[in-house]
C-alpha cells in the first residue's frame, strides 16, 4: 500500500535544467527535490516530492535495506574525525597520500568555488580536483628534482606557502559545509576556529570525514580517478532554499 509523499513549494534560485538535484530547507530541516521535466527559469516556483519520503517510500514497500543516493546526511557525522581506518582503502589512501586532490573532489562534488565556498545554484563546479593535481604533482616533481640545489630559506618559503594555502582551503570548506549540513563542531565550538584547528592539527582526517558524508560504500560509490570522486558519472549537489 502506498503512502501520500508530500510536496515541496521552491523558488528555483538560478535556470536549472531538468534532473537537477537541489538541497532545500523546509521548516528548518534540509529536504532534498529534483527539478521536474523541461527545467525551470530562475525566480519561479515549482513543486516536487521530496526525494528521501519517495525513495524511504519505495524501500519500506519493497523492503530494501539501501539508502538514497546523492542525499548527504544532514545534522550528524557518519563518521568520527579520526575513524580513518573505517572506511575503504580508496579514499584512505587518497586522503593520506593525496590530500590535495580529495580536497578538489570534495569541492567539485558540493560545488564549491576555488576558496572553498559555495558556488551559485546555476554555475558548474571550477576544474579545481585537476588544477590541484598538477599543484601536488609540479610540487613533488620539482622538489625532488631541486631539492639538493635549493637554499634552505627558499625551500621553506616554498613549503610554507604551499602549506597556508591549503590550510586556508580545507578550512572554507570544512567551515562552510559544515554549516551547509549542519554538522555539529569538533573540539573548539561552532565556529570558523575549530574547522582551522582540525584542517591545521590533521588535515588528511578532516578530508576523509568530509568524504565519509558524501561517498559512502553501496550507495553513493567513491572513485579516486573521478574528478568529482563520485562513480558512473554521478554530477555535483547543489542547495537551494524552499518557500
Amino acid at each position: 500500500m502506498s503512502t501520500a509523499i508530500n510536496l515541496v513549494s521552491v523558488i528555483a534560485p538560478a535556470t536549472l535544467p531538468e534532473g537537477t538535484t537541489l538541497q532545500a530547507e523546509v521548516d528548518g530541516k534540509t529536504v532534498t527535490v529534483v527539478v521536474p521535466e523541461g527545467g525551470i527559469g530562475e525566480g519561479e516556483k515549482f513543486e516536487a516530492p521530496n526525494l528521501e519520503e519517495a525513495v524511504a517510500n519505495v524501500i519500506a514497500q519493497n523492503k530494501l535495506n539501501v539508502v538514497p543516493p546523492n542525499v548527504i546526511p544532514v545534522g550528524k557525522w557518519r563518521a568520527a574525525l579520526f575513524a580513518c581506518c573505517e572506511t575503504c582503502w580508496c579514499p584512505m589512501f587518497m586522503g593520506w597520500c593525496c590530500t590535495p586532490v580529495l580536497l578538489g573532489q570534495i569541492m567539485q562534488r558540493v560545488n564549491f568555488g576555488w576558496f572553498g565556498c559555495p558556488n551559485e545554484v546555476s554555475s558548474k563546479p571550477p576544474p579545481v580536483c585537476m588544477v590541484f593535481f598538477f599543484v601536488y604533482i609540479s610540487c613533488l616533481v620539482i622538489g625532488a628534482i631541486f631539492y639538493g640545489m635549493m637554499e634552505s630559506g627558499f625551500k621553506n618559503v616554498i613549503i610554507t606557502v604551499m602549506a597556508c594555502f591549503f590550510l586556508v582551503i580545507g578550512t572554507f570548506t570544512r567551515h562552510h559545509f559544515r554549516r551547509r549540513y549542519k554538522l555539529p563542531p569538533t573540539y573548539f565550538g561552532d565556529n570558523a576556529c575549530d574547522d582551522c584547528m582540525v584542517t591545521w592539527f590533521c588535515s588528511c582526517c578532516s578530508q576523509m570525514q568530509i568524504a565519509r558524508q558524501i561517498y559512502e560504500p553501496g550507495v553513493a560509490e567513491y572513485e579516486p580517478f573521478s574528478p568529482n570522486g563520485a562513480k558512473d558519472g554521478n554530477g555535483h549537489i547543489s542547495f537551494a532554499n524552499a518557500v
